[in-house]
């Protein structure tokens, strides 16, 4: 059975997008092209890293995970479902014949789902550092929502 978490719905609030790779790809023979839209699954029972999330292309083929460091702060979002996620394949990727690469460079879409909206809630007394970067955090995205241009707000 699928995991749908990782499924964006009509209820999300887009965040940003940010730049990332399909690691590991020398393992799998999933194959994507630029611009093509990859499916994400959380996989919490990998024996190699518990925030693992596998990348698939459209055929549900395994292309590779994203990378540790993405995953690690991700993957509890997803879990807890505050945090839905959307991607494809950067328009500058070509599988090089002549070069062996094991990463596919990729845009990572972010959505904040209806349980994750306690993200915007104020904090007028935060107590730890924890909190204090919680209330900067959504500060930013509160004045980031103010621009119209898709593009300003992805290169914040």
């Amino acid at each position: 059975m699928r995991d749908t978490r990782t499924a964006v719905t009509d209820d999300d609030l887009f965040l940003g997008t940010i730049p990332s790779e399909i690691v590991g790809i020398q393992y799998y023979d999933g194959k994507v092209l630029a611009d093509e839209t990859v499916l994400f699954e959380r996989e919490p029972a990998n024996s190699h890293d518990r925030n693992a999330i596998r990348v698939e292309n459209l055929d549900f083929e395994q292309v590779g995970h994203l990378p540790r460091k993405e995953a690690a702060w991700i993957a509890p979002l997803i879990d807890c479902g505050k945090l839905r996620i959307a991607g494809s394949v950067d328009s500058t990727y070509y599988p090089s014949q002549d070069t062996y690469h094991n990463t596919i460079p990729i845009r990572l879409h972010l959505y904040l789902s209806p349980k994750g909206n306690t993200v915007f809630q104020k904090d007028d007394n935060p107590h730890n550092a924890f909190g204090a970067l919680h209330e900067v955090i959504r500060i930013a995205l509160e004045n980031t929502s103010r621009y119209n241009n898709p593009e300003t707000t992805e290169s914040i």
